[in-house]
């Protein structure tokens, strides 16, 4: 069930769907983050329950229990099998969402970790934080690779994804085990107001675009477009072949 509201000038149009489902009984207080596959669900409350469901019933399979504080962040990698989470405690957790075991605990940030973001098929990932630091990790030791960019306030988002545009060549030989950073960007958003673009094997800065207020969300809508969300309400629309 639909309905479609348009209007001819300004040429816009606004359909809205009536959902499928809705899963009650999942979680009691509002959702912080969520990701699904085709079978299954993860998403954490303000209660700080992290949690995995079947995406089919709503049904709750797992209680991921682990982190200490404030969970901020969950997705699942491309397998469909392993889930990435990142919170106020300063870690990033990598579980098994078949067991609930968690075999991999990233430290090495001074403050919160706000987003996290998988890179390629998963051997890698990116995390940002409130120290202001965007990293780089090696998800088979847990070690940090690269600290990618070190901002002085803090870093409220990040996505990577490949792009159609020219963002440098490193200066050094990469590390053997980043698989999968050649021709991706890394976004990153700012407390401070900015989004900023910096390759993931260069570690070049490829832009930086000041906005009035903080960025709060980004995402890629195509290999050379972006979408990010500011505090002050508005939605951004970025084309990166114009930076």
């Amino acid at each position: 069930v639909s309905l479609c509201l348009s209007h001819e000038d300004p040429n816009c149009r606004c359909e809205f769907f009536a959902p499928n489902k809705i899963f009650s009984r999942i979680h009691q207080k509002s959702v912080v983050s969520l990701d699904v596959t085709a079978e299954l669900g993860v998403s954490v409350c303000s209660e700080n329950k992290l949690l995995i469901w079947n995406a089919a019933t709503g049904t709750v399979l797992r209680n991921l229990e682990g982190h200490v504080w404030d969970v901020y962040h969950c997705s699942f990698f491309p397998s469909g099998i392993v889930v990435l989470s990142a919170g106020a405690d300063m870690q990033t957790k990598i579980w098994a969402a078949d067991t609930g075991q968690c075999p991999r605990t990233l430290t090495g940030h001074t403050e919160a970790v706000t987003d996290a973001a998988v890179v390629d098929r998963g051997k890698n990932i990116v995390t940002v934080s409130k120290d202001g630091s965007a990293r780089l990790w090696d998800c088979g030791t847990a070690s940090c690779l690269h600290v990618l960019t070190k901002e002085n306030g803090h870093i409220n988002c990040c996505a990577v994804a490949p792009v159609d545009i020219d963002i440098g060549v490193p200066e050094n030989h990469p590390n053997e085990k980043e698989i999968g950073t050649e021709g991706k960007l890394l976004l990153l958003g700012s407390e401070s107001g900015f989004l900023k673009g910096v390759g993931l094997q260069s570690h070049q800065q490829i832009f930086k675009h000041q906005c009035e207020s903080a960025v709060n969300c980004c995402c890629f809508i195509s290999s050379s477009s972006v979408a990010f969300g500011t505090q002050d309400g508005k939605v951004w629309l970025f084309d990166l072949r114009a930076r």
